[in-house]
C-alpha cells in the first residue's frame, strides 16, 4: 500500500470532470460516430470493405463508451479516496488509467479532424497534380474551329 497522497486524488477528482467537459464541448463528434455506426448496421452490404468499416466503427464506439464509463468510475474512486483518506494501489492505478483513457478519448476527436483535413488536402492536391500532368502530356487542347 502506498502512502496516501490526497493531492493526487484531489487532482484526479478535478481533472476527470474537466475531461468530461472537454468531451461535451467537442460537439457532436461521438454522437455522429454512434449514429453512423447504427445506420451502417442496417445498410452494410456483404462486401469485405464495408464490413471492415462497420466492425472498426463498432470497435471504436465500444472503446469510447467503455472509456466514458470507466472515467465515471475513476471519478468515484478518486472522490471516495479523498473522502476516506485511504486508497489501495489498485485504486490508484484505476484512477490513473481512467484519467488517461478519458484524455485519449478527448484528444481523439480533434486529432481525427486534423488528420482527415490534412490527408484530405494532400489527396486533393495529389489528384490536381495528376490532372495537370495529364493535361500537360496531352498538350494544349486545340479549338475544334481552328481559331
Amino acid at each position: 500500500m502506498h502512502k496516501f497522497d490526497a493531492s493526487y486524488y484531489e487532482t484526479a477528482a478535478t481533472v476527470i470532470p474537466v475531461f468530461f467537459l472537454a468531451l461535451t464541448l467537442q460537439g457532436r463528434t461521438y454522437e455522429d460516430l454512434m449514429t453512423r455506426w447504427r445506420s451502417s448496421a442496417t445498410q452494410t452490404p456483404t462486401e469485405l470493405w464495408p464490413q471492415i468499416r462497420f466492425m472498426l466503427s463498432a470497435f471504436v464506439a465500444i472503446i469510447v463508451a467503455l472509456a466514458v464509463f470507466f472515467g465515471i468510475y475513476g471519478e468515484y474512486l478518486a472522490l471516495r479516496a479523498v473522502y476516506t483518506g485511504k486508497a489501495t494501489s489498485a485504486i490508484r492505478q484505476s484512477v490513473f488509467v481512467a484519467s488517461i483513457g478519458l484524455l485519449a478519448v478527448v484528444a481523439a476527436a480533434p486529432l481525427y479532424s486534423f488528420l482527415t483535413a490534412y490527408f484530405g488536402t494532400l489527396a486533393a492536391n495529389f489528384r490536381e497534380a495528376i490532372r495537370k500532368r495529364r493535361r500537360y502530356k496531352d498538350g494544349p487542347e486545340t479549338d475544334p474551329k481552328g481559331s
